[in-house]
């Protein structure tokens, strides 16, 4: 039988009458409490006056008693112990809920809690960033829980002390996006693992966390673009004045590139989703000499524009690279080409998304799977709106390196 139910029943007749002051001050800490659980608090905290001080001197205990925390046997010990007088301490103890929980508010609480760490060394260490005010508290223990059920407590520990360096409200999507980076860094054989550079570590700082992960996150956005491959290179490949010119169509085609170029290919996937681009490595005896990103033609003048052509760490190309360029130019049958280059796959990329996120979303608590689902499916998961404007002749387009953490 449930706490609820059992005390919830008691003799009401035998308790003095509530005055008007003191019935609002209860009506207003059970306002506290989310929602959907005030009912059942309420019903748990008219039994008894020990309940009743729960709202206040260990709401966390409370809200475990109500949303069917632990095991019956275990509640029923715990509510046995809070009524009798005991300890909270011991009270907590019981039911299994860590007693650095009984520092947050009520706020803090919107759903039912998980199974947390309980070892006394993480204990004590996550006391100390435990928040103190209200705003905030909510996303603060929410950030944590998901930290602690996707790794460990060493990363539940992480968040918890940098989750104050970021104003609540921006903190979900980073901290999700974070977790993620982390949960792939864990697991080798998915597509997320071979896209990261840098793995989690407990010495980083957010600063630095925060880089690596959106460096991962835009070589993640690229793998959900272009899926199996680009269907089309708009332009053949071919030979020009001692060079080749060799379409990057594949994802592992953008990451080889980048790591050899020393530039932000493996993060580009804005430009490449404007249909309006695509890149093409210049190699000399098979060795990438140089990237050139190319445009649409005009009506007027049907020749490729020429957005961007960069050497290796974003130098200036010499002008036998350019002449050769040019003349590859002269080589393609531009009157038959359409105008723009058009998009990478004739497919929508919702298919790539969720194939390279199934494998984190099939880890996520079952309470969150829905919602951070319809986030990174729809692409908001990955923190960016795709500025998909048109390249034109005269415009100046973003650096290959541009945005690149730690790369010259």
């Amino acid at each position: 039988m449930e706490v609820t139910e059992r005390y919830g029943a008691l003799d009401l007749a035998r308790r003095p009458p509530r005055s008007p002051d003191r019935g609002r001050m209860r009506t207003a800490r059970l306002a506290r409490f989310a929602p959907p659980y005030r009912d059942l608090i309420a019903g748990l905290t008219s039994a008894a006056p020990q309940a009743d001080d729960l709202t206040e001197t260990f709401p966390a205990l409370l809200f475990a008693l109500v949303t069917g925390y632990g095991t019956p046997t275990r509640r029923e010990r715990a509510f046995r112990l809070v009524l009798d007088g005991g300890s909270l301490k011991d009270a907590a103890a019981a039911l299994g809920v860590p007693l650095w929980l009984r520092r947050l508010p009520p706020e803090a609480f919107a759903v039912r809690l998980p199974e947390l760490p309980k070892d006394p060394a993480f204990a004590v260490r996550i006391a100390n960033h435990v928040p103190d005010a209200v705003e905030g508290a909510r996303e603060w223990l929410e950030e944590v829980v998901l930290a602690a059920e996707l790794a460990d407590e060493s990363f539940a520990l992480w968040t918890a002390r940098q989750a104050h360096l970021v104003p609540a409200s921006r903190r979900g999507l980073l901290f999700l996006l974070i977790a993620a980076w982390q949960w792939y860094g864990n697991h080798p054989g998915t597509t997320g693992h071979r896209l990261i550079d840098q793995a989690w570590s407990a010495k980083m700082g957010l600063r630095r966390a925060r880089d690596e992960m959106n460096t991962w996150r835009r070589r993640a956005e690229l793998a959900c673009l272009i899926g199996e491959g680009i269907e089309s290179s708009w332009l053949e490949a071919g030979h020009a004045g001692g060079y080749d010119f060799v379409p990057l169509m594949t994802l592992d085609d953008f990451l080889e590139e980048s790591r050899v170029m020393h530039n932000c290919l493996d993060q580009y996937a804005d430009r490449l989703a404007t249909g309006m681009v695509r890149i093409f490595s210049i190699r000399r005896k098979g060795k990438p000499v140089a990237d050139v990103e190319v445009g649409p033609m005009s009506r007027e003048q049907r020749r490729p524009h020429v957005v961007q052509l960069k050497a290796a760490r974003n130098r200036r190309v010499p002008a036998v690279v350019r002449a050769a360029t040019e003349e590859w130019f002269d080589g393609q049958s531009l009157s038959r080409l359409p105008l723009r280059p058009g998009p990478v796959r004739s497919q929508t990329e919702e298919q790539a998304r969720y194939e390279f996120w199934a494998p984190f979303l099939e880890a996520l608590p079952a309470h969150q799977r829905s919602q951070i689902t319809a986030q990174v499916l729809a692409g908001a998961g990955h923190g960016m709106s795709r500025n998909r404007s048109v390249p034109h002749r005269g415009a100046s387009p973003p650096a290959y390196d541009h945005g690149r953490n730690g790369r010259t």
